[in-house]
This record gives structure tokens, C-alpha cells and sequence, in this order.
């Protein structure tokens, strides 16, 4: 039995808009797509560069679905498929750019995309930017200090050469669970001051297997020990029960 569980939540340091999104789709019979974006802060309106690349990844998902029916072999290599995708997302991003005259500082989101075979229970995942990757026990804490790095900056670059550069990359056999998320998942401090003599660890109660789902974690966060993300989050979990 699949279980998948999200979350998004706007962060306490932000008053107007949560600029982290995130989207699960199916490509195939075989294939899930799990995707998290979050938008730069100091870009201009930058929710709306996490939910462009979210609903275009939506809209890739469902055409390349469409098209396995007459090409099967579409989904057969996660590799070829997640380089297919990304093509499609550059070249998708451009002509809006173009067609609405948007700046760089308007498109500025990380993504992590991963692909999941079911079948061969197996992942390819792609970090553009930061945030945190965890397959089965083992975490990927993708951290470049405070400066990531954005889809958007690379519009303008040739497709083939940026994507030869990227080494944030996932390639795994899984056994029972796969975890993305946003960097809003370290995120979490006090929001009030209260008197409390125990402690606990945000990141780690988040990602452990228990009965509770992402909502019910972050209700006990907050009213047990006081914690909120400042930052935006934004969570999918992929398990196999």
C-alpha cells in the first residue's frame, strides 16, 4: 500500500504569501513525480516563480503521460526522463518569460524534483538550490549557506551545458520511504517564550516514522514544545506500508 503525506506551511518571519509549493503527479502506470520549490525572498513576488515551475511540471507531468501510451519506452530510464523533463521546464519557462516580460528577479525558486520507479522501487532526483533529501535512513542535507542557487539564473544558458554541471543528485534503490522538503524544515524556533523543561529536535521528530501525519507533527511541535518554522515549508513523504 502507497501513502503519500504533504505539507506547506508559510513561515512565522512571513506576512503575506508562503512562496514554497509543491506537487506530486503521476507519469505512467510505474512513475511518481514529488517536486518542492521555494521562492527567493529577496526576489520579486517570488511565490509566483515556485508556483509557475509547480504548475508546469504539473502540465509536463500529464502531456508526458499522454505520450506513453503510444511511446512506453519514455519511462523506462529515469535519467532520460528526468533530462526530457527539465528540457521541457527551461524551455516552458522562457517563453513566459518572454510572453510577459518578466525580469530574472521575478523567476528566482529552487526545485528538487525526484522521479520514483515503483516497480524497481528506485529514485533519480535532481537539487536545484538547497533543502533535504532523505531516503530510507539516509538524509541529504543540501545547504549552500544561506545563497542558493535558482532555476532562473540559467534561462539563458545552454540546456546540455548546465545540465552536465549539476551535482546535487540523487540516484538510489529505496526500501520503504522517501522524504523531500523545502529548507523551512530547519527552520524551527520558538515563537513565544515559555517556561518548558523538555527539548527536542524539529528536523529529526519530522522525519521520523510515527502514527502522526506532517499536520499533526507541526500541531505538536507548536503546542508542546512551542516551535514554528520562520521559514516556509514545504514537505511531501513517499512510504510503501
Amino acid at each position: 500500500m502507497l501513502k503519500i503525506d504533504t505539507h506547506l506551511q508559510i513561515g512565522e518571519h512571513h506576512l503575506n504569501h508562503c512562496e514554497d509549493y509543491l506537487l506530486t503527479a503521476e507519469i505512467g502506470d510505474n512513475i511518481l513525480l514529488i517536486a518542492v520549490c521555494d521562492g527567493c525572498t529577496m526576489g520579486t513576488e517570488s511565490w509566483f516563480a515556485s508556483a509557475l515551475i509547480g504548475k508546469l511540471l504539473k502540465k509536463i507531468s500529464r502531456e508526458i503521460h499522454f505520450r506513453t501510451l503510444r511511446e512506453p519506452q519514455l519511462v523506462e530510464d529515469l535519467s532520460v526522463l528526468e533530462k526530457l523533463i527539465l528540457l521541457k521546464l527551461f524551455s516552458e519557462i522562457k517563453e513566459i518569460q518572454q510572453r510577459l516580460f518578466l525580469e530574472k528577479e521575478e523567476l528566482l525558486s529552487t526545485l528538487i524534483l525526484g522521479l520514483i520507479d515503483l516497480r524497481k522501487q528506485s529514485i533519480k532526483g535532481i537539487v536545484i538550490g538547497d533543502g533535504l533529501v532523505k531516503v530510507d535512513e539516509k538524509t541529504y542535507d543540501f545547504d549552500q549557506d544561506n545563497k542558493p542557487d535558482y532555476l532562473g539564473l540559467h534561462l539563458t544558458e545552454d540546456f546540455e551545458k548546465w545540465y552536465s554541471y549539476q551535482s546535487q543528485t540523487i540516484d538510489n534503490q529505496f526500501d520503504k520511504n522517501i522524504v523531500v522538503s523545502t529548507d523551512g524544515i530547519f527552520s524551527f524556533l520558538p515563537y513565544e517564550y515559555r517556561e518548558l523543561e523538555k527539548t527536542i529536535n524539529a528536523e529529526e521528530f519530522i522525519l521520523k516514522k510515527s502514527p502522526r501525519n506532517f499536520k499533526q507533527k507541526m500541531l505538536y511541535l507548536e503546542e508542546e514544545y512551542g516551535l514554528k518554522p520562520t521559514d516556509d515549508l514545504a514537505i511531501i513523504s513517499f512510504e510503501f506500508e
